[in-house]
């Protein structure tokens, strides 16, 4: 997929609305693998730029060609990634990109072209705010529906980077076992 602006009564159209079609049912029928670590390799089998130690859960709407998510980066659930914009008989794909140790919240929406920068947090049930300067500045906070820009945020620094970002290499493992485990039973 490239980014621009396609007529909703054309080829590109009905291409990406049967690919969302089959996102969907495979959505359903890959509901055990959610929010494990086998869900960041398959974002990257659908074209997704996925850095490491990026913990997914169920992003519904996205153009996996267009995304891009930056080392430790955490999508929760429901979360809507970069759709396409539909107004006018039009539809617009655009590159989104959510920076490193990014958290994007259950439900929230970064619309298409959005870029976040490093440290950035959209809320729950929040818009991530359009594509401007402000919406990539590092460590900004987004909440509500038209996004506001939470004044400061409380610093969590009492956790090591082995127990957030950078786990090593043993409890990877063991939580990849487990998750094994998990799926199959």
């Amino acid at each position: 997929v490239r980014a621009g602006t396609y007529p909703l009564h054309g080829g590109f159209y009905v291409r990406n609305w049967m690919a969302d079609q089959l996102r969907a049912l495979s959505h359903n029928t890959l509901g055990p693998l959610h929010a494990t670590l086998y869900m960041a390799p398959w974002y990257r089998l659908l074209g997704a730029k996925i850095g490491q130690f990026v913990e997914l859960s169920t992003a519904t709407s996205m153009v996996p060609d267009l995304l891009e998510i930056g080392d430790g980066g955490t999508v929760a659930d429901e979360a809507s990634l970069g759709a396409g914009r539909v107004e006018g008989g039009w539809m617009t794909v655009a590159p989104t990109r959510v920076g490193r140790r990014a958290f994007i919240g259950n439900s929230a929406v970064v619309p298409a072209g959005a870029e976040l920068g490093d440290g950035s947090l959209v809320g729950v049930l929040s818009l991530a705010p359009p594509p401007t300067r402000e919406g990539a500045r590092q460590g900004a906070g987004w909440l509500a529906s038209p996004p506001r820009l939470l004044p400061r945020r409380e610093a969590s620094a009492c956790f090591t980077e082995g127990r957030t970002y950078c786990p090593p290499r043993r409890l990877v493992l063991t939580r990849a076992a487990v998750e094994v485990l998990r799926i199959t039973l």
